[in-house]
C-alpha cells in the first residue's frame, strides 16, 4: 500500500510538471517567433490548437477515468504530456511544430 504523503507528492509533481509545460509558450512567444518567423496568426493558432487539446483531454480524460481507472489514465496522460512537451521543444521549424 502506497502512503498518502508518497500520493500527494506523485500529484503535486504530476500538477507543476503540467502547469509548467505549458506556461512558457506564453513567454517564449518572441522568441519563437523570431526564430521560426511565426506571424501573430501562427501564434494566436498555436495558442488555440493547444488551448482545444486540453479542453479536449480535460473532458475525455474524466471519462476516461472512470471507465479505466484515475491511476492508469493519469498515468498514461502525463507521459503524453511530457512526450508533447518534448517534441515541442525539438520543434525547428513551423511545420514541425504543427505536426507536435
Amino acid at each position: 500500500r502506497v502512503s498518502p504523503g508518497v500520493v500527494l507528492a506523485v500529484a503535486w509533481v504530476g500538477y507543476f510538471s503540467f502547469y509548467i509545460g505549458r506556461k512558457p509558450v506564453a513567454v517564449a512567444k518572441r522568441v519563437l517567433a523570431s526564430e521560426l518567423g511565426l506571424t501573430p496568426g501562427h501564434l494566436g493558432l498555436l495558442d488555440t490548437s493547444f488551448l482545444a487539446c486540453y479542453a479536449c483531454g480535460s473532458f475525455t480524460g474524466g471519462a476516461l477515468g472512470d471507465k479505466y481507472g484515475e491511476r492508469t489514465v493519469l498515468t498514461f496522460v502525463t507521459a503524453g504530456s511530457a512526450l508533447a512537451c518534448f517534441l515541442f521543444a525539438i520543434c525547428e521549424d513551423p511545420t514541425m511544430l504543427a505536426l507536435c
